[in-house]
């Protein structure tokens, strides 16, 4: 394969692999908060919880929608996963902090794993928006 034809393959594949990511982590949000707030895991007062639930139903919106944009290739799907993917490391960054204040090492670990796949993913829309 040459070199133009790999790069264009990549171009092109490289943003649907991003799209099933956004998905999953879209979802994978909704049902983590979904099973915390069903266990009555959930700390703080009544307005912060309220409020922060309010931006993690967002950041898995936004995720799932722009995963969805960018299965159908298009082009603000790339745009709103950048949003999605930011939103999804700041959370990611608080969930590490939080769960290393507790002592929940696994956690911290699982979180970790799940920054890198979004840092990924975010140079991954760096490299195909290039040119």
């Amino acid at each position: 394969m040459s070199e133009t034809k790999r790069t264009s393959f990549l171009r092109q594949f490289y943003p649907v692999a991003v799209g099933y990511c956004c998905i999953l982590f879209g979802i994978l949000v909704i049902l983590m908060w979904s099973i915390l707030l069903v266990a009555g895991e959930t700390d703080g007062g009544q307005t912060e919880i309220m409020i922060h639930l309010v931006s993690e139903f967002l950041m898995a919106g936004i995720s799932i929608t722009a995963g969805i944009l960018l299965l159908q290739r298009v082009r603000a799907g790339r745009h709103l996963a950048f949003m999605a993917l930011g939103m999804l490391v700041y959370s990611e960054l608080n969930t590490i902090g939080y769960y290393a204040d507790i002592g929940q090492w696994n956690f911290v670990f699982l979180f970790s794993v799940l920054i890198l796949i979004s840092l990924f993913a975010i140079s991954v829309l760096i490299y195909t928006i290039r040119k």
